[in-house]
């Protein structure tokens, strides 16, 4: 029970992934802090949707990345692995989050 339980924790699966995707996540997640911190404040759904929303618009911070000179970002942006990356992670975690919705709420099992 325990393990299964485990398994739709996101934080679960983020602790286990393979460096290279570990590496791709955390670099997401510091691009979407950093664009949710500078002047254009891009409103997001919840949490649970960053991977989806920065896939989603992945053209548009493209030249508002190159216009703040966030050199580091942008050429992992522009990278084709670091894309089919985050579009994996993206549907692990869109999975996931759908899994985790249909749990919730009473007498509602695996």
């Amino acid at each position: 029970m325990v393990s299964t339980h485990c398994v739709i924790h996101r934080q679960a699966l983020a602790s286990t992934l393979p460096p290279k995707l570990r590496q791709t996540l955390d670099l997401a997640i510091r691009i979407v802090n950093y664009i949710k911190s500078s002047a254009l404040n891009i409103r997001w759904l919840s949490k649970g949707n960053i991977l989806a929303r920065l896939y989603e618009l992945k053209e548009r911070y493209i030249p508002f990345l190159e216009f703040k000179e966030k050199h580091d970002f942008l050429t992992m942006f522009k990278d084709d692995t670091f894309q089919w990356r985050l579009a994996y992670l993206t549907d692990i975690f869109d999975s996931l989050n759908e899994l985790n919705l249909k749990l919730q709420g009473r007498n509602n099992a695996i």
